[in-house]
């Protein structure tokens, strides 16, 4: 299945302030694009599971492109990986809300830590979404040398996935076959 099987990773709002666009407009942006990958790699390379790590941001817009995706083609999965259960407890009650409907919608929810919290989770979130998946789509901006969407994208590098990149700057997207290092 991994071979048919795609992860998420990109910035959250913060992080996407040179945009100079509210985060309305961001996760309009960052939901559209995404959308675009996922069609992409379901008709061109047969891509049917898609794995979400559920954070704020790039994943969550991803989530629920998949799930409209989803209407129309229902071979298509979403997998929620969170770091660890309790991982909205700190945020906003309208991002709670988005959060529980997509968990509800999705196919399945894997925690890959049990609770509480600590930073090093978010790192194997990512590890266990890379190491189950063939393809990395990630939301990066250029130049960012730091981070978890770095860090994530250091690591799918290594382990050999193929990247298909979007530029929250141009939108432009590029599709890279990569070997492990």
């Amino acid at each position: 299945m991994k071979d048919r099987t795609a992860c998420f990773t990109g910035h959250r709002y913060q992080a996407l302030s040179c945009l100079n666009l509210t985060d309305e407009e961001i996760d309009v942006r960052m939901y559209h694009l995404a959308q675009h990958a996922i069609r992409h790699l379901h008709e061109k390379y047969g891509i049917t599971r898609f794995i979400s790590g559920m954070a704020i941001g790039f994943d969550q817009a991803a989530a629920e492109a998949v799930l409209d995706y989803k209407i129309s083609y229902p071979e298509i999965e979403l997998i929620s990986a969170r770091p660890f259960p309790s991982q909205h407890i700190k945020w906003p009650q309208h991002l709670r809300d988005r959060y529980f409907k997509i968990l509800g919608e999705a196919d399945d929810i894997v925690d890959v830590n049990s609770d509480p919290y600590a930073a090093w989770k978010m790192h194997a979130r990512n590890a266990w979404m890379v190491d189950n998946s063939s393809v990395l789509i990630e939301f990066l901006l250029p130049d960012v040398t730091i981070g978890g969407t770095f860090s994530c994208h250091t690591y799918a590098v290594r382990k050999g996935l193929a990247i298909y990149n979007i530029n929250p700057i141009t939108q432009e997207s590029t599709f890279t076959r990569n070997s492990p290092e």
